[in-house]
């Protein structure tokens, strides 16, 4: 069975023709981006920009997608390595430019804390509640921060 019935319409996977103007492709993707180009102030693009961006896009993102996850895997394989943070870089990309921007990343910034201890957004805390605490209500940010 199709999975249709009298109320619900049988649907048929389309694929986007941005060449073809009777099957109103170009015209939806248009109106919709106009849509939101008129919400946030853009200039509305025609429906010949339309369909020139609309066949950039694919490329544009495999690309892009390409790029990013191959810079990601390289950072990953330093931090597996414990390489030192001198190592790692941040990437900074315009394919459209072309713009290719790397810069070492700064350590955390390091606040103070009890008993001369610092820590940073990085850091961690671990709380183990006794019983009898949590029965009372369990550690609040009020009980946590007056216990400071």
């Amino acid at each position: 069975k199709d999975g249709s019935s009298k109320d619900t319409p049988l649907l048929h996977v389309l694929d986007f023709e941005k060449d073809d103007a009777s099957n109103g492709h170009v015209n939806f993707v248009a109106a919709a981006s106009n849509i939101r180009a008129l919400t946030y102030g853009i200039k509305p693009a025609d429906e010949m920009e339309t369909r020139k961006v609309s066949g950039n896009i694919v490329p544009a993102m495999i690309t892009t997608t390409s790029l990013v996850s191959a810079l990601s895997c390289i950072e990953l394989i330093k931090l597996v390595l414990k390489a030192p943070l001198r190592s790692h870089k941040n990437a900074f990309v315009n394919l459209a430019l072309p713009f290719f921007a790397f810069t070492s990343p700064l350590p955390a910034e390091e606040y103070r804390g009890l008993n001369g201890k610092s820590f940073t957004l990085w850091d961690r805390i671990t709380i183990k509640e006794r019983l009898k605490d949590f029965e009372k209500g369990g550690l609040t940010l009020e009980r946590l921060i007056s216990g400071l």
